[in-house]
C-alpha cells in the first residue's frame, strides 16, 4: 500500500516516520521528483517497483 500525505508536518504525531521521501520541484516549463529511501522498506520499495526516468 502507497499512501501520499501532501502536508504531512499538519499531523505530526499522528503518522509514523515515512519509508520514502519524494519531492517535487517545478521550475519554469520543467518539473523535477526526487526519491529518498528513510528505511530498508523503502530502499527495497525504491529499488523493486521504481524505474528510472
Amino acid at each position: 500500500v502507497v499512501s501520499l500525505i501532501e502536508w504531512p508536518d499538519k499531523a505530526a504525531g499522528w503518522l509514523p516516520p515515512p519509508d520514502v521521501i519524494i519531492r517535487l520541484t517545478i521550475a519554469d516549463d520543467a518539473r523535477e521528483i526526487e526519491c529518498e529511501a528513510t528505511s530498508p522498506r523503502g530502499a527495497h520499495y525504491l529499488e523493486t517497483c521504481c524505474t528510472p526516468c
